[in-house]
């Protein structure tokens, strides 16, 4: 498996100095988020709370807990050691308050070292083994027994029915609950299902007949529109039901949850794209973007703007109405051009925002070119360009624009500090070596030094964990 593959494991912070040591299951769980969020190529560290105003890019990263000394070298794509592997497991145990068995405990171990020989490194395994030992505690390992289903069907319909089932109905929930057994249920899952089906039977949402989709619509109506329909109404909203059923293949629930947005278009005049109806969304958009009503021709551009929304992009006008504040968003901030002119703007607003002073003649140069070469080879708007050259002036002010070998070996020491400590030893020549493969191997495709910074900081945290 691939560094880049790895998570991080990690919490900002604006020192380097160390937080206290969280309990040992809150710092677990934070570890398995972070193994469940893959980082992204060019992420950038999130700014804490407590330091708003704080540069991103210059948020460090340490360990909310100390990390132990490392008994051996730290390289790319190690295998978890045997101490680890009984280490996790015992962990697991310790986790889920499970007391082992002797046979349990050797499964669980075959189970991990299964794990580590697909590639699994020593925190996905110690989860795998809790996911299974929860399996095992809770008796969803085992296929429940017919008496099992009938009497989780019976307790079922009383928390719904708030009674108890008769023969028949018990007769036919057992059924039910056997239907999905024989699925490969188990019991839980098969214990969160039944309600919501009993639910629909008990709602009369189990039958998509005209009674039961007038029913729907007449109540619908009355929760939309505030009063009853009308029998003309009543008629519409019934037939649009109907549709609902035989084109789409609904359900009556999923007719439940389907006809309220229709009836609020309606209700809200969004059903339709004429002219007066494009003319208003035109009206009100403007009017809350620019603090104030359209003049004539403005309003005659905007008008313009929503007819092509409705015939180029088949937009309705629910579409038009969530689009055009967008729209003119980019116009009231300078946003809808992409001449030399924007560019040069959004280069020294930007150069100015990170550096902390404006560019000379020679920078703003460079960044209007950089500029343009995001129009001009990756078609962006101003919009793009505006969220993009923040990012790369980021990595040029902090030496992350290069991959060469001394940036890498910088990189790679950094690392090393973030995930041992400030006063940590340096890696040692077959470290460099190995992770400088990896790192070559990154670069060879396509990716920059801010991916592999964050590649070292995650390949060391779990080789350090596999010791």
């Amino acid at each position: 498996m691939k560094v880049t593959e790895r998570a991080l494991n990690a919490v900002p912070s604006n020192t380097q100095t160390q937080t206290p040591a969280k309990s040992g299951q809150a710092t677990e769980l934070q570890f398995l988020q972070g193994l469940q969020q893959l980082t992204a190529p060019q992420a950038v560290a999130a700014t804490p709370a407590a330091a708003p105003t704080a540069d991103v890019a210059r948020t460090s990263y340490v360990t909310a807990q100390a990390a132990p000394t490392p008994t051996g070298p730290l390289l790319p794509d190690s295998r978890p050691s045997a101490k680890a592997i009984n280490d996790k497991v015992s962990e697991a145990y310790t986790q889920i308050g499970r007391v082992p068995s002797g046979n349990e405990r050797r499964e669980m171990l075959a189970l991990a070292n299964e794990l580590a020989g697909k590639g699994k490194n020593a925190t996905e395994i110690k989860y795998a083994v809790i996911a299974k030992l929860r399996d095992i505690q809770a008796g969803t390992a085992v296929k429940p027994s017919a008496s099992e289903l009938r009497s989780l069907a019976g307790e079922t319909f009383k928390t719904i029915f708030n009674r108890a089932p008769g023969d028949d109905e018990l007769n036919r929930w057992a059924n039910e609950a056997q239907k999905l057994a024989d699925k490969g249920m188990d019991a839980i899952s098969i214990k969160y299902n039944l309600p919501s089906m009993m639910r629909e039977v008990r709602d009369g949402l189990d039958k998509t007949d005209p009674a039961a989709l007038s029913k729907l619509a007449k109540d619908t109506f009355k929760s939309v529109f505030d009063r009853w329909p009308d029998d003309k109404e009543l008629a519409h909203w019934a037939k649009e039901a109907k549709k609902l059923v035989d084109d789409e293949k609904m359900s009556a629930t999923g007719v439940k949850t389907t006809l309220p947005s229709m009836m609020r278009d309606v209700r809200d005049g969004l059903d339709k794209t004429d002219a007066a109806t494009l003319s208003k969304l035109a009206t009100e958009a403007y009017t809350a973007i620019f603090g104030e009503p359209p003049k004539k021709d403005q309003l005659a551009r905007w008008e313009k703007e929503a007819k092509k929304l409705v015939d180029e992009n088949k937009m309705n006008a629910v579409g038009v109405k969530n689009t055009l504040p967008a729209m003119m968003r980019e116009v009231r901030d300078g946003l809808d051009k992409t001449d030399a002119a924007t560019l040069k703007r959004l280069a020294t607003e930007a150069y100015t925002a990170i550096f902390n002073k404006p560019p000379d003649k020679d920078q703003l140069a460079h960044w209007e070119k950089e500029a343009k070469k995001l129009v001009d080879d990756q078609k962006m708007s101003a919009v793009g360009v505006k969220n993009t050259l923040p990012s790369m002036m980021r990595e040029v002010r902090d030496g992350l624009d290069k991959t060469d070998r001394a940036t890498l070996t910088r990189l790679l020491t950094e690392a090393f500090r973030e995930v041992l400590g400030p006063n940590s030893r340096p890696p040692n020549q077959a470290e460099i070596n190995a992770w400088m493969k990896k790192a070559d191997e990154m670069v060879k495709d396509k990716q920059g030094a801010t991916a592999i910074k964050y590649a070292f900081i995650t390949g060391l945290r779990i080789a350090l964990d596999n010791q």
